[in-house]
C-alpha cells in the first residue's frame, strides 16, 4: 500500500522579505497545516508575485 503525496502551490504578492526564503530554511503555516517548501518560483523576476511550490508535512 502506497501513501498518496499531494502538492500545492502557494502563490503571494511580491515583497523585499520573500528575496530571503529558500526552500530549506522555510515552512508555511496555512489553515494549522504545515507545509514543507519545494521550490520558490520568483516568477520571472518581475516582483509582481512569488509562487510556492509545497508538501503537506505529516505528522
Amino acid at each position: 500500500m502506497t501513501a498518496e503525496e499531494k502538492s500545492v502551490t502557494f502563490e503571494s504578492r511580491w515583497c523585499p522579505e520573500l528575496d530571503a526564503v529558500t526552500s530549506t530554511g522555510f515552512r508555511i503555516l496555512f489553515r494549522d497545516e504545515h507545509y514543507n517548501i519545494l521550490s520558490v518560483d520568483p516568477m520571472n523576476y518581475q516582483k509582481q508575485a512569488v509562487r510556492f511550490t509545497c508538501r503537506k508535512e505529516k505528522r
